[in-house]
């Protein structure tokens, strides 16, 4: 088995974490709906009030605006990543008060709107 071989075979053998199978799969399903206009997956923003990553970013255009949701990916439900989820989320309003974000909280098992 030569080299190339051998790489082609390691990265068959690379699995994708069970977060980002979940980004993968919700991505998916985003496209397929035809809702939004746009939908990224690990979006970066920066800001003078602060920077993160959004797992998810899906924006539409509508006749009022455009109006962004946000998809917070957890990989297991529980109380401490709701709160996690909630925390960034508003990280993310502070940082960017001009657009109408709604967040979303999933989970393999759950999704959740965030307030």
């Amino acid at each position: 088995m030569n080299r190339d071989e051998k790489q082609a075979n390691l990265l068959n053998k690379i699995k994708l974490s069970r977060h980002e199978t979940t980004v993968e799969n919700v991505v998916l399903r985003l496209l397929e709906s035809g809702r939004y206009d746009v939908v990224c997956k690990h979006h970066n923003y920066s800001s003078p009030l602060g920077s993160g990553e959004l797992d998810i970013l899906a924006e539409v255009e509508t006749p009022t605006g455009r109006h962004s949701h946000y998809y917070e990916i957890k990989c297991t439900d529980s109380r401490s990543s709701i709160n996690k989820a909630i925390k960034q989320y508003h990280r993310f309003q502070k940082t960017h008060p001009e657009l109408h974000t709604q967040g979303i909280y999933v989970t393999p098992t759950r999704i959740r709107r965030l307030r």
